[in-house]
């Protein structure tokens, strides 16, 4: 089960909504000067007072569409939530990859004032960039954490909508992998008329025709977010494993946009790139990235 991150900073709980399925847990971190509590109006939790650097976890139960919410009380005006919604039963399937990349657009890509307010304003449209500099001069992680450290709450809420879209459309790590290998293929296509319109209904890294960057913009991000102590990094590393698993499967398979689905691969191509890729140490899966900084296909996704 996923573990959330809420930080406690400028009198606000950060994200003041949170959507959490049974069993995820909630990790609040007091970044603020000042003391403050986590306590459920209900009764159900209580930090008791929480001094800066410290933390409270608590473990959700209940039924989706129950809302819990929670105020300081040291500062009443301090108030905010986290909803209980439904994960996905059953095996992985198309249309349940089909749901989590359109929606997970919707969240990010397509969401104009998250792309501004917090992808822009915490610099990971250029995170790749500074992550292949620091990493070629010798300087990561030290000078490629520092750029981003004043960023926290925007890492955060970047951090937030993949565990919480993840958890809501997917259920957990192992169906994320089945819809990333699908999702590399390109084999994965909306019907949704806005997706019709733009011409991106082929779910797959990037549309322009270039070498994707998105897979190196991702790695790097969940560098930052792993370095910042964001979450659990164990689970980060998991979503890293199946991330560069699905950098290397549309390395081979080149999809590209359009009105039809993408052919795939052969079942036996995309299992010995499982073995290869699945079973690298996050060391060796850093060192793949830095063969092809910043951008681009992995040179030989079969035999890295």
């Amino acid at each position: 089960m996923a573990i959330h991150a809420v930080d406690i900073k400028g009198m606000k709980f950060v994200p003041a909504d949170l959507a959490v399925v049974g069993g995820d847990t909630v990790r609040w971190t007091n970044q603020s000067p000042m003391i403050h509590t986590v306590t459920a109006d209900d009764s159900t939790f209580d930090s008791g007072a929480l001094a800066r650097g410290e933390s409270f976890e608590h473990v959700f139960q209940g039924a989706a569409g129950t809302s819990i919410a929670y105020h300081c009380d040291f500062h009443p005006p301090m108030t905010a939530a986290v909803r209980m919604v439904q994960a996905p039963t059953g095996s992985y399937s198309a249309e349940m990859g089909k749901a989590f990349w359109y929606n997970f657009d919707l969240r990010t890509l397509y969401n104009g004032p998250f792309m501004t307010n917090v992808v822009g304003a915490a610099g990971a449209g250029r995170v790749q960039v500074v992550y292949a500099a620091t990493r070629q001069a010798g300087t990561y992680p030290d000078a490629f954490l520092a750029p981003h450290l004043p960023r926290r709450l925007q890492w955060q809420a970047i951090a937030d909508v993949q565990t919480a879209t993840i958890a809501e459309f997917l259920g957990g790590l192992d169906n994320f992998r089945s819809a990333i290998e699908d999702f590399g293929q390109g084999i994965l296509l909306s019907d949704h008329q806005d997706r019709v319109e733009a011409d991106d209904q082929v779910h797959m890294m990037d549309t322009g025709g270039a070498p994707p960057v998105g897979y190196h913009r991702w790695h790097a991000s969940i560098r930052v977010i792993q370095l910042m102590g964001i979450g659990d990094s164990d689970w980060w590393e998991e979503l890293d494993r199946s991330l560069a698993l699905g950098w290397a499967i549309q390395s081979h398979a080149r999809p590209v946009q359009g009105g039809v689905a993408n052919p795939g691969i052969a079942g036996a191509d995309i299992q010995t790139m499982r073995d290869a890729w699945l079973t690298m140490s996050a060391a060796s899966r850093d060192a793949q990235f830095d063969r092809v900084p910043n951008s681009g296909y992995h040179p030989s996704p079969l035999a890295p």
